[in-house]
């Protein structure tokens, strides 16, 4: 009896973690309907800092600590090791076809530490590559800030 209400513990919480992303991604999105018009530069450069400073933090925090840690637990390797291989992958499995096409990103849904460190290369180019550019501004490095400590905050209390 105890593992079932376990189990449905978990389901519960499942449930109520993703009906709040579903929530704050639906309420995020939102805001564009309350900007009347294009943007102004500066607005814009505070989005995409904050936007880039999540992801950036979202990569270390959620994916590639926690699997070096993995790692490490595992005793094979330096946890190190596969993480830079794994970010150099994600790095590449973004840039390649972004220099061979002109279609966007695609991904794979893997289960293992490996697939941790592919999606923290592939984040960090996706970053790099798209946002960081575009928030070069005094406001969209504020921004960023303000994101990575955010998310670094949310990452590591939650």
């Amino acid at each position: 009896m105890t593992d079932q209400i376990a189990i449905n513990q978990i389901f519960i919480r499942t449930a109520i973690g993703t009906g709040f992303i579903f929530l704050m991604t639906t309420l995020g999105a939102a805001t564009v309907f309350l900007i009347p018009g294009e943007p102004r530069r500066t607005s814009r450069e505070i989005m995409y800092g904050f936007a880039s400073g999540v992801m950036t933090a979202a990569s270390v925090w959620s994916l590639l600590l926690p699997a070096m840690e993995r790692t490490e637990q595992s005793g094979v390797m330096p946890g190190w090791l596969p993480a830079v291989i794994g970010m150099i992958l994600g790095a590449a499995f973004l840039a390649i076809p972004d220099r061979c096409q002109s279609s966007k990103y695609q991904y794979k849904n893997y289960q293992n530490q490996d697939a941790l460190l592919i999606a923290a290369g592939a984040m960090l180019y996706a970053v790099q590559r798209e946002l960081s550019p575009r928030a070069s501004g005094y406001a969209g490095t504020c921004a960023y800030l303000a994101g990575f400590f955010i998310m670094m905050a949310l990452d590591n209390a939650l």
